[in-house]
């Protein structure tokens, strides 16, 4: 489920590039009676929002809870779920529980996209802009399936070597916070290794830790690998993370000049030279960054897990 990869298959360097490879279990869809019960609130505060809620109540179980609430009432929303639809402009953030889960759909246009974006951070959810409202039930039903496919939250990776620092974003760290993983999930997550004692074999000890919702229970993984000394062969999944994440950190400048030799990135570059819409530069940013699908267009995500995707299309259809 989890590994380190360091940039070169053996290492000669001072610093170097690492990766920790997370690869989440698949969704059982002949288990899904089994899940813990689900409490979802949306909140609708998009003119036709509220009759894709409701298509999709046939989808849940009698054991599920789904309720709607108006945008004004949204301070009074206690649920562990809570599901935002809005292209409103200017308005006091909304406080919830620190347990609660809050992913939000923006539909655009909308001038107030970076505090929507700001609400889904704070809260381990999902941000989406859509721009057309042909988008929004395979926006809505992908959040939904976010809900129902949630493997693990508050999950983190601490890591530790006699002989090796470790940082991210120029800041020395021995731990990252991942936050919620769904079913089938895969992240890259990109550090920098800096050699601080000479040694033949450096060794990296890392532990994953987090709360497994499909048993309601804490798990730990403890791992370790070993890396030696010498002239290697090079790892393209470490350069291909760290050359998606300088792309996706220019796009989000909304950088409309931005070039990738990337094969992931050609049609949403195309896409984002066509459209110029800033809010759908910083979307398809995030996606790339948090490695999380967060569209429901007619592109793809390189990062969609074939759960949510069905409950997508499953409430397309309806």
């Amino acid at each position: 489920m989890i590994e380190f990869v360091p940039e070169n298959s053996k290492i000669n360097n001072n610093s170097f590039f690492g990766l920790f490879k997370l690869n989440i279990q698949s969704m059982d869809y002949d288990r899904l009676d089994d899940l813990p019960a689900k409490e979802i609130v949306f909140v609708c505060d998009y003119n036709g929002s509220e009759l894709i809620v409701e298509k999709s109540r046939k989808m849940y179980r009698e054991k599920d809870t789904v309720t709607t609430v108006p945008f004004k009432d949204i301070h009074t929303v206690k649920a562990k779920n809570v599901i935002i639809i809005s292209n409103r402009g200017a308005f006091e953030p909304p406080v919830f529980p620190e347990d609660t889960r809050v992913h939000v759909i923006c539909v655009g246009p909308c001038n107030n996209y970076v505090a929507f974006e700001k609400i889904a951070s704070k809260h381990n959810g999902i941000y989406n802009y859509v721009t057309s409202r042909n988008d929004l039930s395979c926006a809505v039903g992908s959040m939904i399936g976010a809900v129902f496919s949630t493997v693990y939250q508050d999950a983190t990776l601490t890591f530790e070597s006699s002989t090796l620092l470790f940082s991210q974003n120029d800041s020395i760290c021995q731990s990252i916070t991942i936050g919620d993983l769904y079913a089938d999930e895969k992240k890259d997550i990109l550090v920098k290794c800096h050699r601080v004692k000479n040694s033949d074999i450096h060794t990296v000890r890392y532990t994953f830790r987090a709360n497994n919702v499909l048993i309601q229970s804490e798990i730990e993984m403890k791992r370790k690998r070993y890396i030696h000394e010498g002239v290697g062969r090079p790892n393209m999944d470490v350069i291909t993370r760290w050359k998606e994440i300088c792309v996706a950190k220019e796009i989000r400048t909304y950088n409309t000049e931005v070039t990738s030799d990337c094969f992931n990135f050609n049609g949403d570059i195309e896409m984002l030279r066509n459209n110029r819409d800033p809010a759908l530069f910083r979307r398809v940013s995030q996606e790339y960054l948090l490695q999380r699908d967060n569209r429901s267009d007619d592109y793809v995500s390189k990062y969609y897990t074939p759960f949510r995707m069905w409950f997508s299309r499953e409430l397309s259809k309806c």
